[in-house]
């Protein structure tokens, strides 16, 4: 009897380990998806942005960048207009200088009359504003020559002025007699150049008598309104 008890507990034993060895599921094993990197030897699409057109200005000159009768004098003086490309209105003291420009105007208004000065407005307009910096340099640089070289018994003064690119005013003394004294008391005239972009422009008096600090506060008051009538010849703008 005691035989069978252990021979029953041996084969309880048994089978109890056999269940616990074979009767607990293995975990199924889990793969991670693999992501594959871009390729960066690949040419890699953009869109290209679309040039910007270079800027232009034009070549032709119109009248409204003519200074208006009212600066120049009064509105019943006589005005006339020439459209040719010609020299500059320098004094007789001075070369003759004609720029190479793409279109010129040249406005003069009075009647010269009882010594009355006689207003004077150019404009020359150039392909782009490389060539107007050329014309203007070489218009300074007669300026320099003549004023060194002086005129007959007057004295020329070349003076720069604050009104937009390479401004200068030449200062005319008909008697000299700034000489000896002080040129802003002198008798005489006053021109004014200045560049805006792709034009240069002059300003000044033909004749006249006035004392030159008068002559220069006037003519550079011109010089200022012409160049902001140049505005379309700038890159800028208005």
């Amino acid at each position: 009897m005691r035989r069978s008890m252990r021979i029953l507990l041996t084969g309880l034993v048994v089978g109890a380990t056999a269940a616990c060895a074979g009767g607990t599921p293995e975990a199924p094993e889990t793969t991670t998806p693999t992501i594959s990197e871009p390729d960066e030897t690949q040419p890699v699409e953009t869109s290209e942005p679309e040039p910007e057109p270079s800027a232009e200005v034009p070549d032709d000159v119109t009248e409204d960048v003519l200074l208006p009768a009212e600066a120049l004098g009064t509105a019943d003086e006589p005005r006339e207009v020439d459209d040719a490309v010609g020299p500059w209105q320098l004094p007789q003291a001075c070369e003759p200088v004609t720029p190479d420009a793409s279109a010129m105007l040249t406005l003069t208004q009075g009647t010269g009359e009882f010594e009355m000065a006689v207003g004077l407005h150019q404009v020359a307009v150039f392909p782009d504003a490389d060539a107007a910096v050329e014309a203007a340099d070489a218009l300074v640089a007669e300026l320099t020559r003549c004023a060194e070289a002086g005129a007959d018994g007057g004295i020329l003064v070349l003076e720069e002025i604050p009104v937009g690119a390479q401004g200068h005013g030449l200062a005319i003394d008909y008697y000299g007699a700034s000489a000896d004294g002080d040129l802003d008391t002198a008798i005489g005239r006053y021109l004014a150049l200045t560049r805006r972009g792709a034009a240069v422009t002059l300003t000044g008096t033909l004749g006249g008598e006035a004392n030159v600090a008068a002559a220069r506060e006037e003519v550079v008051g011109w010089a200022q309104q012409a160049w902001e009538l140049l505005c379309a010849h700038d890159v800028d703008g208005c």
